[in-house]
């Protein structure tokens, strides 16, 4: 009586949980002296171990309209973080650039500076050559006026420093325009360095706002670090063009 009570309380369990026996499953006492078809019948054995869902879970329509709309946005903040991580890393290249070239005008407008001051110096030699000749000249015709004196070699050393003083005066002018085009050229590659600078300093500036919008996600905030950037691009463009 013990073992039939406790075959109907084992089958009950076994039919609400809706489990399947495996194979290995042992058998209650009470059904062990039965035929195999009765205990297949009662107990169907599978040889598989699936076993079958307790309860099943229908979503409404507002929880699925909830985890569509979060899955949307999710998907969408990944888009908008990869834009704003690749349109970065290529201000941050295009800085690196724009960062060489302002140092290299630097350095060349520094070196056409220094190569004026040098003719500049050259040009005050040639001056001050100039200038001994002249008196020299001025001292020969004064003696070739004078009585007791040989005139003809005078004269002819008075010419001589004309030429001189001539030819000295000839270098002078053309090392000081040699120093002004040094000069125009320093400033001109100054310009492009300062174009160059304000370049690089409008990508830092739209660099550093789109740090602030991957933080923020604000729509605006990336639109003016995208201005930004297009306006540093065009002051490169316009240092690039000598402009």
């Amino acid at each position: 009586m013990s073992d039939k009570k406790d075959c109907f309380a084992v089958r009950r369990e076994y039919v609400n949980q809706a489990v399947r026996f495996h194979p290995d499953t042992t058998i209650p006492l009470c059904l062990k002296n039965r035929p195999p078809g009765i205990i297949r019948a009662n107990f169907p054995i599978n040889p598989s171990p699936t076993v079958m869902p307790e309860e099943f879970e229908v979503p409404s329509p507002h929880e699925q309209h909830v985890e569509h709309t979060t899955h949307h946005a999710h998907a969408k903040g990944d888009r908008f973080a990869s834009k704003i991580a690749v349109m970065t890393a290529i201000m941050a290249t295009v800085g690196a650039l724009m960062s060489y070239q302002a140092g290299s005008t630097e350095s060349e407008a520094a070196m056409d500076k220094n190569n004026a001051a040098i003719q500049k110096t050259e040009a005050a030699n040639e001056w001050s050559y100039y200038q001994a000749k002249s008196s020299r000249q001025n001292l020969s015709e004064l003696a070739s006026h004078l009585p007791g004196l040989d005139s003809a070699h005078y004269v002819a050393e008075a010419r001589r420093y004309a030429e001189q003083k001539e030819q000295a005066r000839k270098k002078a002018e053309t090392l000081e325009q040699q120093a002004r085009e040094w000069d125009e050229k320093s400033e001109q590659v100054l310009h492009q360095h300062h174009r160059w600078a304000q370049a690089m300093t409008a990508i830092q500036i739209a660099i550093s706002l789109a740090a602030i919008t991957l933080l923020t996600r604000k729509e605006w905030l990336r639109r003016v670090s995208f201005g930004a950037a297009g306006l540093g691009v065009m002051l490169g463009s316009l240092a690039w063009l000598h402009i």
